[in-house]
């Protein structure tokens, strides 16, 4: 059987009491997916609330029209202000969970009727992930100053979520790393 270090299992319970799923503990932590299973089961039966999901949703679930990629346009803005160059180099939960933290928030504040299409923590770790494997980039509209999240899988259109409403049929881009 393989050994972990003590700050793996560390990070792994921190991860698991905020809300993290197993294939993201697995893959931020190192240690195999079958084994963090195996830790979930141990944390319930001692007491703890912890509730490993099976899937992890990525961006071509979350981002299903408009609103959804200017909410994930939103968090990732936010992300990547807080973590600058860091966010291209590796997942720093602290950067994360601080940009998730600011994400409800502002949700919290403005208070749309629809739900937010970032609603755990996995999802914005499992974004975040996409944009370090460079399968997702932020992209600087020519049109309008507003960078917005763009996945390489997705099902929306690619133009820009905040001229779409103005320019149905102008995609106007260009391909860029925010800085």
């Amino acid at each position: 059987m393989r050994r972990y270090q003590d700050d793996q299992w560390k990070e792994a319970y921190e991860m698991a009491l905020r809300g993290y799923c197993v294939s993201a503990i697995s893959r931020q932590t190192g240690i195999f997916t079958q084994h963090c299973r195996d830790f979930f089961n141990i944390l319930v039966a001692l007491g703890h609330d912890v509730q490993p999901k099976k899937r992890l949703k990525t961006s071509t679930a979350l981002m299903r029209n408009g609103k959804d990629k200017i909410e994930a346009s939103l968090f990732m803005l936010i992300y990547m202000a807080l973590g600058k160059q860091a966010v291209y180099e590796s997942i720093k939960r602290p950067i994360l969970e601080a940009a998730f933290t600011l994400y409800c928030e502002i949700q919290e504040e403005i208070q749309t009727s629809d739900s937010k299409s970032i609603p755990t923590i996995n999802e914005a770790w499992a974004i975040a992930c996409e944009l370090l494997d460079e399968t997702a980039y932020m992209r600087h509209c020519c049109t309008c100053p507003l960078p917005y999240f763009m996945a390489d899988k997705q099902y929306t259109t690619i133009v820009c979520p905040f001229c779409l409403p103005k320019n149905k049929h102008q995609p106007s881009f260009s391909r860029t790393r925010a800085h």
